[in-house]
């Protein structure tokens, strides 16, 4: 590595973290765009837009599916109780996009799942798991106290103790892969969330969710330096072998790697490999997620005081859809999947307003046991 000969050029490990881009396998532990939209003091200008959007560019029978679908859960005009909130806004952006993208598909196919990508892969933990389980479950019981209550403390004891494990395992025990820090970071983001939820329903006190917002602040550096160090410790590369049909290899991490055809010295291996590892951290943005976290700490007091609920324009819809399971495919009605309130009635909501975009963000209503 030291001999200047043996240095590959900028070119050669161009091409080579070209392939791994395009085939998928470069990790992303960033936290998600989705969190960090609705977990914020603007989450009801969020999902007022997100609504708005539907509204615009689903086609006319597409939209009459999705807006009969909505009446029945909620009612028509129906009110959703902080509906406009932290994790009640995000839950219900989820089906949304669930209701959106189950009037949309082709009947063969199977939408993609949001959570996957939201929280990643990794089957050793039960992050995932526990948050597919809330989020699926808060728009059914948003509306009653009590219920949105217990749900959330039983989630949230429950993700606590998950993230805590998690943690020495990445820390401590190095047990360390992409999708399970990406897991972590995006399962703090909602677990802080879900104890200001709790703040705001009167179950704990603002310094208990103001000393997590510390916590993670401290966790995550800690978290990153131990991905780091595994990234660099599990990365290698090897050249297509000279006069054969071998293809190069690069791997990043236990199944995570791809073949290439960069042609270049066996020497250059290992500078390549520590190049782009340093590529790949590079592109891991720990100050976006950091100061996640800094600015729910700041904004904590607004964040508690908010109160926006979430409410259906009043219209003359038709029934709901047919015996179409939005959330997974499986063939259950929204019924059969327990969301029936025909109404959610607790205030007033927010006016929608008019988009400032077509955006849209394609999710899907997890299915899993908390």
């Amino acid at each position: 590595m030291g001999n200047h000969s043996c240095n590959p050029s900028p070119g050669t490990v161009d091409k080579i973290f070209t392939v791994a881009r395009n085939t998928g396998v470069v990790p992303d532990v960033t936290m998600d765009h989705v969190l960090i939209d609705f977990l914020s003091l603007n989450s009801s200008d969020v999902l007022s837009q997100q609504y708005a959007d539907l509204q615009v560019s689903l086609p006319e029978s597409q939209l009459s599916d999705f807006n009969r679908s909505l009446t029945t859960m909620f009612g028509e005009g129906g009110t959703v109780a902080f509906g406009s909130v932290g994790v009640v806004a995000l839950a219900l952006s989820l089906l949304f996009e669930a209701l959106s993208l189950q009037v949309v598909r082709r009947p063969t196919t199977r939408p993609p799942d949001p959570i996957r990508r939201i929280f990643g892969a990794d089957h050793s933990s039960d992050v995932g798991p526990i948050a597919s389980e809330y989020l699926k479950q808060v728009p059914r019981v948003a509306g009653n106290p009590v219920r949105m209550l217990a749900l959330t403390e039983r989630c949230e004891s429950e993700l606590t103790r998950e993230l805590t494990d998690r943690y020495e395992a990445m820390t401590e025990e190095h047990y360390v892969i992409a999708n399970g820090v990406k897991q972590w970071v995006n399962g703090a983001a909602l677990h802080l969330h879900m104890r200001i939820h709790l703040v705001r329903l009167g179950a704990t006190q603002k310094d208990s969710a103001r000393s997590l917002a510390v916590s993670y602040q401290t966790k995550l550096p800690v978290v990153m330096r131990s991905y780091s160090e595994h990234i660099r410790r599990s990365i290698r590369e090897k050249p297509p072998a000279a006069g054969t049909a071998r293809q190069g290899l690069l791997i990043l991490e236990r199944l995570r790697n791809v073949t290439h055809e960069v042609q270049h010295r066996p020497c250059e291996s290992d500078a390549i490999a520590g190049a782009l590892a340093d590529r790949i951290l590079a592109l891991q943005d720990l100050q976006q997620s950091l100061d996640f976290f800094k600015k729910t700490e700041m904004h904590m007091d607004l964040l508690i005081a908010q109160q926006g609920n979430f409410s259906l324009p009043p219209r003359e819809w038709l029934p709901a859809l047919g015996a179409e399971d939005y959330a997974s495919g499986s063939g259950q009605t929204p019924s059969q999947l327990g969301i029936t309130s025909p109404s959610l009635r607790s205030g007033e909501g927010p006016q929608l307003k008019q988009p400032h975009s077509t955006v849209t963000r394609h999710l899907l209503l997890p299915h899993a046991a908390c």
